[in-house]
């Protein structure tokens, strides 16, 4: 059976059917936490490793937080009867963790299946090793699907019809912004664009002036030992979460830095605090927009959606109310799981009645030409397949190395473009070359699993057949359209 999987940097949450929450019996996702006994090689994970990470950091155990941000390198986090543990390794405990949780739960037999959702700024090596860690889990990752687009999905039967819409998807690693446009049966995903900082900076922000109030000194981690540090960050990230919805909020630590600590939060503290994040956030909310107006013309924005758990922060709402007064604020029930609910409409649509893909992209990328004219490398409408798209070039003049330059299109208020548009630079590949006569560059194109653009590029003098004789391009930072198959309660 099919989950959707929000694997998220403080918290991870599966749903199935839509409606069918993972909880820790208190409605809030599974905990990103992973305790590791190096000598032992027992194994903690979700909420028990974090209530007991304090504990546990006494003794041998390695605790492992935020994994999702080491995806990048995938360098060596823990321990485990004396073989090193990468993020990949690590992500796949909390993926098997999420498999064997939800199977118990909801009863479903294996949960061998799953759409998992990624941020707007994920790598395409981070996705890759997503992809593996939820393989050694035994989990066949069915389809990624864009965050923000995940949570519109999950409550657009529960806001009027809407033509564009800001999604505003902030989580614990990042603030993920989409601006979507809804038309023709379709999700078209215009403008895309993240702040690397969200519900972990907040707490950092809280924990420093809690500590820089209570012992007159700056907050410095390399000076405070670790334990200590842990138990005030989890103090303020408690404290964060109850001014959502009480006036005050108490963060309390025994024996901290040699005394015991009894601090009250209150909103007004809370708001001065994350002013400058707060305002940073509302600025990439504005650049997103401006962008998605180059690019799709002046339509009205109806509204903007909040999801994720740190949209629930005291303030943000009402500072989005302000600088877009004629634009209506939607905050669903349960923000906190709005992208992995969008992922399970997916999940039920691949294994149901959905025979299309469910990505497609939505601009063409370019090669630009010696004559300054630019050629579709992949087209607005192109499935993500893995399937390569062959051209063949000819080179105008002696030299050792071509130099091929990709573009995108550049605005004039519309996303898919005839004829020989304005085009904006976006990188370029150095391909070696013979230095024959009338050598020619064999170049394929393809649209990945990763929802990625991946180009491959060499002389047609090489052997295709020898991966050393290609030179790679990939390109991450697509715009999608996704097909929105039938709405909640119409016939399948």
């Amino acid at each position: 059976m099919a989950i959707g999987i929000d694997f998220g940097t403080t918290n991870s949450a599966v749903v199935y059917h839509r409606n069918q929450l993972m909880d820790e019996n208190d409605g809030r996702p599974m905990p990103s936490v992973v305790a590791i006994d190096p000598l032992t090689g027992d194994i903690l994970v979700g909420q028990k490793a974090r209530k007991m990470r304090n504990d546990l950091a006494r003794g041998s155990w390695h605790v492992v937080s935020s994994v999702k941000l080491a995806l990048a390198h995938d360098r060596a986090l823990a321990e485990k009867s004396g073989a090193k543990l990468n993020s990949t390794d690590v992500s796949a405990i909390l993926f098997k963790e999420m498999r064997e949780r939800s199977e118990k739960l909801f009863g479903i037999g294996k949960a061998n299946e799953a759409v998992v959702s990624i941020p707007v700024g994920l790598r395409a090596s981070a996705r890759r090793r997503l992809r593996t860690s939820a393989k050694r889990a035994g989990i066949e990752v069915l389809e990624f699907i864009s965050e923000p687009t995940a949570a519109f999905l999950s409550c657009r039967d529960q806001i009027p019809q809407s033509e564009r819409v800001v999604v505003f998807d902030w989580g614990g690693g990042t603030l993920d912004v989409s601006i979507l446009q809804i038309e023709d049966g379709a999700v078209h995903e215009l403008a895309t664009a993240s702040l690397q900082q969200a519900g972990d900076a907040i707490d950092e922000l809280i924990a420093a002036h809690v500590h820089q109030t209570v012992t007159g000194e700056t907050f410095d981690r390399a000076r405070i030992p670790a334990k200590q540090c842990d138990r005030i960050l989890v103090g303020a990230e408690e404290a964060k979460c109850q001014l959502a919805d009480a006036e005050e909020a108490r963060i309390f630590l025994v024996g901290y830095q040699g005394n015991d600590v009894n601090y009250r939060l209150n909103r007004t503290t809370l708001e001065s605090l994350t002013k400058p994040i707060v305002e940073q956030s509302i600025k990439v909310v504005s650049d997103a927009i401006a962008s998605a107006r180059r690019v799709g013309g002046e339509a009205r924005l109806d509204r903007i959606v909040l999801v994720g758990g740190s949209s629930r922060l005291w303030g943000i709402a009402n500072k989005l109310r302000d600088t877009f007064p004629n634009v209506d604020v939607f905050e669903p029930n349960l923000p906190q799981w709005a992208v992995a609910q969008g992922a399970s409409i997916l999940a039920e649509e691949l294994t149901g009645t959905r025979t299309e893909p469910a990505y497609r992209l939505n601009h063409p990328v370019f090669l630009r030409l010696s004559d300054e004219t630019s050629l579709a490398l992949v087209r607005a409408g192109d499935k993500f397949d893995d399937k390569y798209r062959g051209h063949l070039f000819g080179v105008v003049d002696a030299t050792d190395h071509a130099q091929l330059v990709f573009a995108v299109p550049d605005g004039h208020g519309h996303l898919i473009l005839s004829g020989d548009p304005g085009v904006r630079l976006i990188d370029f590949l150095s391909v070696p070359l013979q230095g024959l006569p009338f050598e020619r560059v064999r170049l394929e194109a393809k649209l990945t699993r990763e929802l990625t653009l991946e180009v491959r590029a060499q002389t047609e003098k090489a052997d295709p057949y020898k991966t050393n004789h290609w030179t790679h391009w990939e390109f991450e930072q697509l715009l999608f359209s996704y097909g929105l198959g039938y709405r909640a309660g119409a016939p399948r």
